[in-house]
């Protein structure tokens, strides 16, 4: 029973924690972006979004108070920065309008099914927005779920299997050793045999001696 315990808190932190643990890795993912670019002299800004998108898998712009300037992988499945929708470009305009140095934003538009991450970050002037885009975890999920499921039902079944085996290595011997004591005391040629389990084979001990001075 405490192993299934065991193994069904196990399956409910996989489930349930998987999300919200992918989702802290893609925020700071973000922020160790933000950083390096935070650390890129001016020089080299747009080498480096460019290199930074394609090895994260995000898509980053960055632009003026007024418009879109550069753009790096915006091209990838589900970019919200690419063809921006009226709730992302407000988003942007907020950010820029703020005195803000940088915020993450939790991005969710049900009409795409479309849930990631936007991060703000002011260099200089400059305005650059940093997109990380939440795989569909379902699928994930739903993996973990009928694994979890299986081996739960087979530890069950292990459980009363061993249990089975076990009881009965124990039961067995104990009545043995009561059927054998009844005859305590009648004259009969009475021998307790050891069973392998130290409880058992001291009281098997104590009934022959018990045995031996009637």
């Amino acid at each position: 029973l405490f192993f299934v315990i065991v193994l069904a808190l196990v399956w409910i932190s996989e489930v349930f924690l998987f999300k919200k643990a992918y989702e802290n890795y893609q925020v700071k993912t973000l922020d160790l972006i933000s950083n390096k670019l935070k650390n890129t002299n001016s020089d080299d800004l747009s080498l480096n979004m460019e290199s930074l998108a394609y090895q994260n898998q995000v898509c980053i712009i960055k632009t003026s108070s007024t418009s879109v300037e550069e753009e790096y992988n915006t091209k990838m499945n589900n970019c919200v920065l690419n063809h921006m929708s009226t709730d992302i470009k407000s988003i942007i305009r907020k950010f820029i309008n703020s005195n803000e140095e940088s915020n993450t934003f939790r991005i969710s538009l049900q009409n795409k099914k479309i849930v990631g991450y936007l991060y703000g970050l002011k260099i200089s002037d400059n305005y650059i927005f940093i997109y990380s885009n939440s795989e569909d975890t379902s699928n994930v999920t739903t993996i973990l779920k009928t694994q979890m499921i299986y081996i739960t039902l087979f530890a069950s079944i292990a459980a009363v299997v061993i249990s089975y085996f076990l009881s009965n290595k124990v039961t067995k011997p104990i009545i043995e050793i009561t059927n054998k004591a009844k005859y305590l005391g009648t004259g009969k040629d009475i021998k307790f045999e050891h069973h392998g389990i130290l409880e058992l084979d001291e009281l098997t001990d104590a009934l022959n001696l018990a045995q031996s001075e009637i």
